[in-house]
């Protein structure tokens, strides 16, 4: 009896060995993947005159309890849509304290309208539904045309009035909002895409696949971004904690324009 508690003992011993050593491990890896990280290489700070912009600082105080990520993007861009699942992926998960939005730019005259309905598809709230069918369809050849008459074209066939589209196409809220955008990602001198702003009370970085060298790597550099700002965000009561857990399951890409 007692030699059998003795192996018993030992075997407990060596599961709780082996849970140790692996949490050490994993810590020991997380730790070093941090050490890897370097600024001006995997990411960049942005430069004191860029965050005293008014139109920066405004959106950083609306989302001043939060960390804020913003990927900034196209439909018309190829390599947008090669990052988007990670992307949408990554925001579906993202910790409470974070608050995630796209940004669309419009480094070509096309691409005007892609931002338009961008943010269509949201006053409409139709955007969970468009978002990666319209990436597809531009991208695989299946939508050639970003003329309004196209776009409204495809918006229909996945449910949407076309009274509902050509109502909110040219609507003060989408002008708005558009605007916004265009404003936002000058302020920020965003000169390439896809490119995400990861922006908290510990400072504001901007990271790419072209610094990180493939879309896992960016995942794990906006992650440690984000990690970076959690001690400094304001501490939330116990009210707020319940509200934001209820407030969860909503579509984290839900922001909008000051």
């Amino acid at each position: 009896m007692i030699q059998v508690m003795i192996l018993k003992s030992r075997s407990i011993l060596s599961i709780v060995f082996f849970f140790v050593f692996s949490l050490s491990s994993c810590a020991q890896d997380v730790a070093q993947e941090a050490q890897d990280y370097i600024e001006g290489k995997h990411y960049i700070s942005l430069t004191q005159d860029v965050k005293e912009n008014d139109i920066i600082q405004n959106f950083r105080q609306e989302g001043q309890d939060k960390v804020q990520v913003v990927e900034f993007f196209s439909y018309g861009c190829s390599w947008c849509y090669k990052l988007d699942p990670f992307v949408s992926s990554w925001a579906h998960t993202a910790p409470l304290y974070v608050d995630f939005q796209r940004v669309p730019v419009e480094f070509q005259p096309s691409w005007r309208t892609l931002t338009k309905v961008y943010y269509l598809a949201q006053d409409l709230d139709v955007l969970e539904q468009i978002h990666q069918p319209l990436f597809k369809a531009i991208h695989t050849d299946e939508l050639t045309d970003s003329s309004e008459d196209a776009l409204k074209a495809f918006f229909v066939k996945k449910g949407v009035s076309s009274e509902d589209f050509e109502k909110s196409f040219d609507s003060f809220s989408v002008n708005r909002k558009q605007k916004w955008a265009n404003a936002l990602s000058q302020a920020y001198k965003i000169t390439s895409i896809p490119i995400i702003l990861v922006q908290g009370p510990k400072g504001a970085y901007l990271t790419s696949v072209r610094m990180t060298g493939g879309e896992e790597s960016l995942v794990k550099v906006v992650n440690y971004l984000v990690t970076k700002q959690q001690d400094y965000l304001p501490q939330p009561s116990e009210s707020q904690h319940q509200k934001e857990s209820k407030a969860s399951n909503i579509n984290a890409d839900s922001g909008s324009p000051i």
